[in-house]
């Protein structure tokens, strides 16, 4: 197949491909402003082309005032997380091209040159991930709150950084193929049930943050839940598998009882968000596995088992277990 470049900036769009006939395999270059390349995301039908490709493709950071500067991955992934809106198919590929610069259009979806990485799939109600996907791109279906059914394939790998910000999917049966989730996958999504991989190690950064999650299945692969990781669970009490070593912080939100298990190693002092919607004093009972070797409860509280010194912030704080 023919590639044909064009070089961003230099023509329009409509001008280059008059001129070269409508070509299926397009290889965009230049050197532009984000403003420049926003513009052509927002004119661009990757329909027409059966492969798109980027080569020495440079867009200039943004410069602020105060002299601080922030490239456009930056720029894009915050406002992404930020408001959650659908992207234009181009900027999904530019957010995935650090993976690969070749992308194929197939069946009006846009996969990676190899066809493991879905980068791009039309929106729908329901929506089925292809069985020869192995991970889906940063992005893929940001804002897409139309959907309400997602089915992922049983060869499925890994889900990127948010994916699914804002999407309008309820029920999550993640299939115990994937191994890695990214973060903010799920940020701000419609999520109210959750099944997670027995495979998964990590629930990483802002994963299920800012959900309505009222049922999770944790499972006992788990060895680490990031900042923010599971601040969408809207249940009083949780029960944290043997297995996980480290919580960070405002891991959760709103919790009444957290149990804690005997792998656990390190925690954050604010792993819970503090600030709860019916009394910002209503911090979660404590308990832990007695066979903890780092942490001791005592009645509501979380204690480091040698020094005796208090490990979390909270409001049962006083227990005479050390006097």
């Amino acid at each position: 197949m023919k590639k044909t470049t064009y070089t961003i900036g230099e023509e329009s769009l409509q001008e280059w491909e008059s001129k070269n006939g409508s070509p299926v395999y397009i290889v965009l270059t230049g050197n532009v402003s984000a403003d420049t390349f926003t513009q052509l995301a927002k004119e661009f039908d990757y329909t027409k082309y059966q492969r798109i490709s980027f080569e020495n493709l440079v867009i200039s950071d943004n410069k602020y005032d105060n002299g601080a500067t922030r490239s456009f991955e930056e720029e894009l992934y915050s406002y992404m997380t930020e408001n959650g809106e659908k992207l234009h198919v181009l900027l999904k590929l530019f957010l995935n091209s650090h993976y690969t610069k070749d992308f194929v259009v197939a069946d009006n979806c846009v996969f990676s040159d190899d066809r493991k990485t879905l980068v791009h799939i039309p929106e729908a109600r329901s929506v089925v991930i292809p069985p020869h996907v192995e991970h889906i791109g940063v992005g893929t279906c940001c804002g897409y709150d139309m959907m309400s059914t997602i089915k992922l394939n049983q060869e499925l790998k890994s889900i990127d950084k948010g994916a699914f910000i804002s999407a309008g999917i309820a029920q999550l049966d993640m299939p115990d193929s994937v191994v890695e989730l990214g973060e903010d996958a799920f940020l701000m999504s419609d999520l109210e049930k959750v099944r997670l991989s027995n495979s998964l190690v990590s629930i990483p950064n802002g994963c299920f943050s800012l959900c309505l999650i009222e049922e999770i299945y944790l499972p006992s692969s788990l060895k680490t839940i990031g900042t923010e990781a599971l601040k969408g669970l809207w249940i009083d009490e949780i029960d944290i598998p043997e297995g996980v070593e480290r919580i960070d912080y405002d891991a959760f939100e709103a919790m009444r009882r957290v149990s804690l298990p005997s792998t656990l190693k390190e925690i954050a002092p604010d792993f819970y968000y503090e600030e709860c919607i019916d009394n910002p004093q209503d911090v979660p009972y404590i308990t832990v596995h007695p066979d903890n070797k780092t942490f001791v409860s005592i009645d509501g509280s979380l204690y480091f088992r040698d020094s005796g010194e208090l490990a979390l912030d909270a409001k049962y704080n006083d227990s005479e277990y050390f006097d």
